[in-house]
């Protein structure tokens, strides 16, 4: 700004705005995974934000903790993410190329077609490690060292090439970006049962774009009071407060704020049916104590933060609104974790929509047609 004072003593000035400068840093950074079984083909979901162009012979390294690898040994394939439109064969991240070695992930930009700087999204496909990662983990700082940890480390470089495993101190050349390291979601053990109920709640609407209540099931593992019973105790250990995260095909959409779109009563769920849910299903009740504490909506995802009370060998329903979206896609599948427990991917519903249309015509004349 520039002041100057007036005939009469008033200030008048000039304002000007310059555009900063962009830092030269990597940012928005994230991984999610269509699956966290143990050993399991999953697609990473990857994403990233470049200040810096990367053009040969530069390349994006992002190093996962140890125990990933390629699910082909020999070929890889980036992906547009569920829900995008396929790349064109001249765009710069449609002629990129990348490789996985051990647990080091490298994508590298062709020779006329740099990666442009910018947000960068892409899914490939991966095996996870063979071991359950402690859940301890969900919680830690992340550094450095991001190959001993559930954490992912990403670095653009100069180079194109890299001995794995790498940090932000591996290498003595200069960054393109400051490199950022992330905490990713760990491995996780397969649940007993998760998944969507056969079953017509009030609410229950699959047309297309329309506000759906849809009902499901969580029971974690198998067996009786005594098998989850502490050392020194005859009642079962119930399951410390955790976050469940529901996951929906691409194109649904949950309220950000979806607290009052969860029920988890079972009479109000079922209501005259209640019996049957119980004979058919061998439904609980909620533990007094497990509360809904709070359900956000991430768009296609719902994070549940429900307290300490549940019991991991009980089997509970509960239901929540979502709006459906207007076409299905190929992939229709749903995911739900809570605690260090993950569903495989379990089917959704049609949509009330017709498919397979076509249209034939009885001739194929120009002009007018007698029948």
């Amino acid at each position: 700004d520039v002041a100057t004072p007036g005939p009469s003593g008033e200030f008048s000035g000039v304002a000007a705005v310059v555009p900063a400068r962009e830092v030269r840093a990597l940012v928005d950074a994230g991984v999610s995974a269509t699956s966290r079984l143990p050993g399991s083909r999953t697609g990473l979901l990857i994403q990233i934000r470049l200040a810096t162009p990367i053009v040969q012979p530069g390349a994006l390294f992002i190093q996962a903790p140890v125990g990933f690898r390629a699910y082909d040994p020999v070929r890889c394939e980036m992906e547009p993410w569920p829900g995008m439109p396929a790349w064109e064969t001249s765009a710069a991240i449609g002629s990129a190329y990348c490789f996985w070695e051990k647990s080091l992930l490298t994508v590298r930009p062709s020779v006329n077609a740099p990666i442009p700087a910018g947000l960068l999204r892409f899914r490939v496909e991966a095996v996870n490690p063979e071991n359950v990662t402690a859940a301890t983990r969900l919680f830690e700082d992340c550094d450095a060292e991001a190959s001993n940890s559930t954490c992912w480390f990403f670095g653009s470089y100069n180079v194109s090439y890299v001995e794995p495993p790498l940090t932000s101190i591996s290498l003595g050349v200069p960054l393109l970006d400051k490199s950022q390291t992330i905490l990713g979601m760990p491995v996780a053990t397969e649940s007993e049962w998760m998944g969507m109920l056969n079953y017509e709640p009030e609410g229950r609407d699959d047309r297309p774009l329309r506000r759906n209540t849809l009902a499901f099931v969580l029971r974690l593992a198998e067996g009786e009071d005594s098998d989850f019973a502490g050392p020194n105790a005859s009642k079962p250990t119930k399951l410390t407060r955790g976050f469940l995260e529901l996951s929906a095909p691409v194109g649904f959409e949950f309220d950000q704020r979806c607290f009052a779109f969860v029920e988890t009563r079972r009479s109000s769920i079922f209501g005259s049916y209640e019996y049957y849910a119980v004979k058919d299903w061998g439904l609980s009740n909620w533990e007094l104590d497990a509360n809904v504490l709070d359900c956000e909506g991430r768009g296609q995802t719902a994070l549940l933060s429900i307290d300490a009370g549940l019991l991991a060998h009980r089997t509970y329903a509960f239901t929540i609104q979502v709006q459906n979206p207007e076409v299905a896609t190929s992939v229709m599948n749903w995911t739900m974790s809570f605690h260090q427990y993950f569903s495989r991917p379990f089917a959704s519903f049609p949509l009330w929509t017709f498919t397979q249309m076509s249209v034939s015509p009885l001739a194929f004349s120009a002009g007018p047609s007698c029948y």
